[in-house]
């Protein structure tokens, strides 16, 4: 990936850059190496580019479902 052009999240479109850090404070952002994702999913290097672990959640349909709520199905 060219290194000279700007980076956006592919959920939210906040610009990747010298603000975005994960938690241990390093420069970055977050990606999807699963490679049946990278084949089915993501159209685009791109599309599978994020600048938080909620974005990629969001991105993926991820939900946290609690077991009280599951159990009344």
């Amino acid at each position: 990936m060219d290194t000279n052009k700007k980076l956006y999240c592919a959920c939210c479109g906040k610009e990747i850059g010298d603000t975005t850090y994960d938690a241990t404070s390093e420069r970055g952002y977050y990606k999807v190496l699963d490679n049946y994702l990278q084949v089915n999913y993501f159209d685009s290097e791109e599309d599978n580019i994020f600048c938080s672990e909620e974005c990629v959640l969001q991105s993926l349909s991820v939900e946290f479902i609690y077991l009280d709520d599951e159990e009344e199905m």
